[in-house]
């Protein structure tokens, strides 16, 4: 999970630090938006993935009573 949030992290701040230049500023502004919206999507589809329900199994426990007998005198 954590390494999916790196990858995703990573991704994210590449979208984000692109540089607009005036020639390319429109190609770039819409693409920025639909980069979110992949993101975004990824993110909805890897927290309803990780989300399954953990079941754990606790193995039976026994007890012994502990007796001590002394010797007469």
């Amino acid at each position: 999970m954590l390494k999916e949030v790196f990858v995703l992290g990573c991704l994210l701040s590449l979208a984000l630090a692109q540089p607009v230049s005036e020639t390319f500023s429109f190609s770039v502004s819409t693409q920025v938006p639909q980069l979110l919206q992949l993101l975004l999507q990824l993110l909805q589809q890897l927290a309803t993935t990780t989300a399954a329900p953990t079941t754990t199994t606790a193995a039976p426990t026994t007890t012994t009573v502990a007796t001590t007998t002394t010797a007469p005198p």
